[in-house]
């Protein structure tokens, strides 16, 4: 919707420049996808870098402590060294969004984590909390399966570690419901095309098409885990991570969120799903990693 608030104007204003010619403005706009993508890319790398400040913002409005800050400081660290990062961000696809919910959701767990554990307080109310989890989930679902696999997963740690509980969710879900159905009919483009890639075909169709096109197991292991180190080798550090967050006390539930959430992205997008046909999917399994050398911090 924001990209198509961006160029909307602009084939207007062609259009009454062409006399209100409809052809010659579907011309023009055929001669120009070009600018049009480059137009997207700079609105979609300013949507990346806005969502950053906020949370920045808002951080520094609250006053968080100091081993919060540093987290989320670490945290921009990893994001902007990473090559993938910084290349999709600027693309005019739907990895920008994914990347943002990404963020979010893992910053406000971990924000949520960090206040339980060391404030015995709540970061925001659980009510909030449980909100912007599950509308993450909802605006993920008619996105893009990877989005909404990996926001699923950061509800499930907060229910994992105790920050809410189903009831919670059933009471909001009990509450809003209708206002998830009707986000699903301003995403009846989204369906519609879910429905086309499901009748036609998908990468994933080719990858996996037993008989015809063996699996190569090594690469499905290995590729995955080579495009997500090139584009921040700062990963290679997560196993000295583990050892020293168990030297310096970290709780023993955050170590296993830690442990196990790069480990269940890499099991579900990369063995089962088989998504390494291109070094971009490693930014996947690289933005696990980067959350879990995050959370594995010490907290003082």
């Amino acid at each position: 919707y924001i990209d198509t608030a961006v160029l909307a104007p602009v084939i207007a204003g062609k259009f009454i420049l062409n006399s209100g010619s409809i052809s010659k403005t579907e011309l023009w706009v055929a001669l120009n996808t070009g600018s049009f993508t480059h137009a997207l890319r700079f609105v979609n790398g300013l949507l990346f870098l806005g969502a950053l400040f906020f949370i920045a913002w808002y951080f520094l409005k609250r006053r968080v402590p100091r081993g919060l800050a540093l987290k989320f400081a670490f945290l921009l660290v990893l994001l902007f060294g990473n090559s993938l990062v910084v290349m999709l961000a600027h693309t005019a696809k739907v990895w920008v969004l994914y990347m943002i919910f990404e963020i979010i959701a893992g910053s406000l767990v971990i924000a949520q984590e960090y206040y339980l554990r060391n404030r015995k307080e709540l970061f925001i109310s659980k009510y909030r909390y449980v909100e912007i989890l599950l509308w993450i989930v909802v605006l993920s679902f008619f996105q893009t399966f990877v989005g909404v696999a990996s926001a699923g997963l950061w509800l499930l740690w907060a229910l994992f570690l105790r920050h809410i509980s189903f009831w919670d969710i059933w009471q909001y879900v009990k509450k809003w419901w209708h206002l998830f159905i009707l986000a699903g009919f301003t995403q009846v483009s989204f369906i519609q095309r879910a429905f086309f890639v499901r009748s036609h075909g998908s990468i994933l169709d080719l990858q996996n098409a037993s008989g015809q096109i063996p699996l190569d197991w090594p690469h499905r292991f290995l590729s995955p885990l080579r495009d997500a180190i090139l584009s921040q080798p700062f990963i290679l550090l997560l196993p000295i991570f583990i050892v020293l967050a168990f030297v310096f006390a970290v709780p023993k539930r955050q170590i296993l969120v830690a442990i196990l959430h790069p480990i269940i992205i890499f099991l579900i997008f990369y063995v089962l799903l088989g998504l390494d046909a291109a070094p971009r999917y490693g930014v996947i399994l690289a933005l696990a990693c980067s959350f879990s050398l995050v959370m594995l911090l010490p907290e003082g």
